[in-house]
């Protein structure tokens, strides 16, 4: 019979990290900016009708509005022409809030209730 209190080979090369008060503060410290950034682009986004290409793909609840939800709002706006939007300087791409809506409600699938 196996002793339930030894140790299985599976767990002989795990790393045990001990965590002390002092190496938790960054990760606290990490956490409380990630959401302090987030409620500043929810409050950009709210008191806002002019977005940035990031600003839009952050409206439209695209994953990773930095990188390949950039990409899919220009897609949307360039290749398929399915999004209005204003090209202002070499700034990249402008759009306001009511196209943003106007192309939100073209998306919309409708159930069953409402056909």
């Amino acid at each position: 019979m196996v002793d339930p209190l030894k140790q299985d080979s599976l767990f002989d090369n795990l790393i045990k990290i001990p965590l002390t008060d002092e190496d938790k503060t960054p990760i606290v410290l990490s956490f409380i900016e990630s959401l302090l950034d987030k409620y500043i682009k929810l409050q950009i986004i709210l008191k806002h009708d002019i977005f940035n290409e990031v600003e839009a793909a952050t409206y439209l609840r695209l994953s990773d509005p930095q990188g390949a939800g950039r990409n899919t709002i220009r897609n949307y706006a360039l290749r398929s022409k399915m999004l209005s939007f204003y090209q202002i300087g070499r700034n990249g791409l402008t759009f306001t809030k009511s196209d943003l809506d106007n192309f939100l409600n073209s998306r919309k699938v409708k159930g069953y209730r409402e056909l």
